[in-house]
């Protein structure tokens, strides 16, 4: 037999024989002692050395690496046929490059935690590995002696790019399952060498070479769901052998551990997704892979070196941080807080339903709110409460179609409708007609779901009314044109914000914003800005009549305005109308409260009426107070005191014209107004009696109202005759009371009312205490949706915007983390689910 062509060439260091390459590389291919000899074998294009019995390597053969013929062999097979090595593929490994540079040194076992392997991971062969191999391989890692030096290979595409590369031992270090394989110069995983049924597999099957990518290639492995597997399996062999635990018990612990690892994780990234929600703060941005929670994410891992190592050994699946988990995460904590609001909206007993829509993004969202008696269970303290439950769109918005919307999400939230006493809407067709609105609608299910409207939209709808007056509908309408030329165009605004600053007086006003003159058409719901947007033009006046002079040099609709604004009549109606809107200002913030109930708000709803009743009749006294401040403001503007702009009109005739103006601008909008009020907020229902029962008040309870007071609430009181009885208990603790120990309002006698020993004295106040004011709590939620869903964020789903909205509203309602992970699991078989969670 020609030896020359069947010797296996024998590694340098230790002797053992290489593989040939055109074979499976995870085959050993060895050869027989009863075919090789010290003498005989020799490799492809080597000379040996007769003083030493070393092959060395002939320059023309191209064969690069020395062979010790006289190394021991270590495994033999039963076949009679060597397999001869073709030296060169070793050496060149697809590259060129040498396996070994220069002579290796001896070598010597280097010290270290594991024992060094007796044979080259890559001789075993990877289907009929026994026990014993399968404990060498797992437990044993070959380390470099010192001095040794790792073969080098040039890498990269060919040409000048190409560099010289050669394995990293501190890998060894960084990743314990690492087996660095001499033979092959590559890097094969110890545990799923063993474990892993892959045939194909980088670093399984075949070695790892590519030492520009090493650690990269290792990390992900490192994380890769069949490796963990294979660790796992490879931990358990192990235990087993040593004596310590059982295959399934090192499973069991394995699981446990892996599952506290992800819960781990899963409580920080709820934790996470809480504070971006309640603070507004977008989760995601361009890609999944960036974004406010991964940024977040990244600085918990830099302080926190549990949660750290937790990243680092889970597999990438249970990492919990994918774009469907973060929406199913964010609904559980929506949901979680939805069922806080509607378990106390049941515990109540009787609620009202508010309801206001708003178009975004071409859809017409529709926000949904509950107010309702909530009794604290620990202090005991009575609040009257208006949440914000969801968003939810409307498909169609006719009256018919939006009654029957609010009747499906109700029995949808569990909430018997049949104890529902109100609904406050606006005061569109659609909502408040009373044949074909949704009110109506509702009204054909529940009867004593009683309609009230928006008394904050009946005090605007006040003003509304009194801006059929021609004078103050223009100058409505050209401060509304003002404020947009000023506040929306840049250049417009730079003029503008010139002549503030060169106000040296009013200048430290405007540093931070000087376009701050805002003006909104008479319809808008905010009445309180509106009122100080005309005290602001009123003290800006010559600022803005200044700046539409200058503009007017390149807008001819400047122009117009200037010459409108400069009108006296404009100015009685300016300064008249501002007068009298900031007496309803305080009325206007008191009705945007939540405590608030509708007593109350009609209370000082007659007050404000009989303020403006008294300027009625003192309008002389009044009108010649406001009257020098009309000449100041005409005289900066150099416009001259006339009353041509209202002689074609029917008005009253006066002999001065002082007088003129008072009787055609300021006395025709107080009667509008006193008149809209009273028609609006303090027109009585029948439920209104119910105010009687408070302390204060029984006085005025005579015998004849008890029979009004039980038809008004007859479907929540028990019978007349237990009314009449319970009243006159009623009378008899509070007579003997001192009048300041008196309760004066709803939610003070409801704080003093036992429901057990009262009940209808309860039931009176709380229905009179539910019904809605004004839909304010509504509107706030339209203001935090404009906060959310910007142009950047317009296509935000249904659900993510809903729960989004939940968690931003309700900063006062807590969460708790374990109720989301017991509801989050129930859902599919999550990789924490055999741990107990109290």
């Amino acid at each position: 037999m020609d030896t020359t062509s069947s010797g296996a060439s024998m590694d340098p260091i230790t002797g053992s024989p290489l593989l040939n390459q055109s074979d499976d590389p995870v085959t050993p291919v060895m050869q027989s002692d009863t075919e090789s000899s010290p003498s005989t074998a020799r490799g492809i294009g080597t000379s040996v050395d007769q003083s030493t019995g070393v092959s060395i390597a002939d320059p023309k053969s191209g064969a690069g690496t020395a062979l010790d013929m006289r190394a021991p062999r270590v495994q033999q097979f039963s076949s009679s046929k060597s397999v001869s090595v073709d030296l060169s593929r070793v050496t060149n490994a697809g590259t060129g490059a040498s396996l070994v540079d220069k002579p290796m040194p001896s070598t010597s076992c280097a010290q270290s935690d594991r024992p060094p392997l007796v044979e080259d991971i890559c001789v075993y062969n990877r289907s009929h590995l026994t026990d014993a191999q399968r404990k060498e391989i797992l437990s044993c890692q070959w380390r470099p002696p010192a001095g040794f030096r790792f073969p080098t290979r040039l890498m990269g595409p060919e040409g000048a790019s190409q560099r010289s590369r050669r394995f990293n031992a501190r890998l060894l270090d960084e990743y314990p399952f690492a087996r660095y394989s001499k033979k092959l110069d590559g890097v094969f995983c110890g545990p799923c060498f063993v474990f892993t049924s892959n045939t194909d597999c980088i670093l399984v099957s075949s070695p790892m070479r590519d030492w520009s990518n090493g650690k990269k290639i290792l990390e992900r492995h490192s994380r890769s769901k069949n490796h963990g597997n294979a660790s796992v399996r490879a931990d358990a062999f192990l235990s087993e052998c040593s004596g310590k635990q059982t295959v399934s018990q090192v499973f069991v612990t394995q699981k446990t551990k892996t599952s506290y690892k992800s819960l781990y994780i899963l409580r920080c990234v709820i934790d996470i997704l809480e504070y971006c929600a309640r603070s507004n703060i977008p989760l995601r941005g361009k890609t999944n892979d960036d974004g406010h929670v991964k940024g977040l994410l990244n600085l918990c891992l830099k302080h926190d070196a549990e949660l750290r190592d937790c990243f680092q050994s889970v597999a990438r699946n249970a990492m919990y941080t994918s774009p469907q988990i973060q929406n199913e995460l964010l609904g559980l904590m929506a949901l979680q807080i939805q069922r806080h609001i509607l378990r106390n909206v049941r515990a109540a007993r009787w609620f009202c339903l508010l309801a206001d829509g708003i178009d975004t993004s071409t859809k017409e969202q529709i926000a949904l709110a509950v107010r309702y008696v909530h009794q604290d269970d620990v202090t005991g303290a009575v609040e009257i409460r208006e949440d914000f439950v969801e968003f939810v769109e409307a498909i169609v918005c006719t009256g018919r179609g939006l009654g029957e919307l609010f009747l499906r999400r109700l029995v949808a939230w569990g909430v018997d409708a049949q104890c529902m006493r109100g609904q406050g809407y606006n005061r569109s067709a659609n909502m408040s007609d009373k044949f074909s609105g949704a009110q109506a609608h509702i009204q054909t299910t529940v009867p004593d779901a009683v309609y009230t409207a928006c008394k904050a939209h009946g005090l605007n709808t006040a003003v509304l009314q009194s801006c059929s007056l021609q004078a103050v509908r223009n100058m409505f309408d050209f401060t509304k044109k003002i404020a947009v030329k000023l506040k929306h165009f840049t250049k417009r605004t730079s003029l503008f914000a010139v002549e503030v600053k060169g106000l040296g007086a009013l200048a430290s006003d405007f540093d931070e914003e000087p376009t701050h003159m805002t003006t909104f058409p008479a319809a808008d719901i905010q009445w309180r800005n509106q009122t100080d947007s005309l005290a602001r033009f009123i003290d800006q006046y010559a600022l803005i009549a200044r700046s539409l002079e200058k503009i007017g040099q390149f807008d001819s609709d400047c122009c117009a305005l200037l010459c409108a604004i400069k009108e006296f009549t404009f100015i009685v109606a300016l300064v008249c109308v501002e007068h009298v809107l900031a007496r309803t200002k305080p009325l206007h913030l008191y009705l945007q409260r939540v405590d608030i109930d509708l007593m109350q708000a009609v209370e000082e709803a007659c007050n404000i009426v009989q303020i403006l009743r008294d300027m009625r009749e003192q309008s002389e006294t009044v009108f010649a107070e406001l009257y020098p401040k009309i000449l100041a403001m005409a005289g900066s503007v150099l416009t001259v005191e006339c009353i041509c702009s209202l002689q074609n009109q029917k008005d009253v005739s006066t002999a001065t014209q002082q007088d003129y103006y008072r009787l055609n601008v300021l006395v025709p909008f107080l009667d509008h107004v006193v008149s809209e009020l009273q028609d609006q907020l303090i027109n009585c229902r029948e439920r209104f009696i119910g105010q009687y029962v408070i302390p204060t008040k029984l006085p005025l309870l005579k015998e004849e109202h008890e029979l009004a007071l039980f038809s008004a609430f007859k479907n929540d009181l028990s019978s007349l005759d237990e009314l009449k009885i319970e009243l006159l208990r009623w009378r008899t603790k509070w007579g003997t009371a001192p009048l300041q120990s008196q309760p004066n309002s709803i939610v003070a006698t409801l704080q003093n009312v036992n429901k057990h020993l009262y009940p209808c004295v309860h039931a009176i106040l709380s229905v009179l205490a539910t019904m809605p004011v004004s839909i304010s709590s509504v509107e706030r939620s339209f203001s935090a949706l404009r906060r959310m869903k910007y142009w950047l964020r317009i296509g935000m789903g249904d659900q993510r915007l809903c729960a989004l909205a939940v968690l931003h509203i309700h900063q006062d309602i807590p969460l708790s983390v374990d109720q989301v992970l017991r509801d989050f699991d129930p859902c599919k078989d999550r990789r924490f689910s055999d741990v107990h969670m109290d």
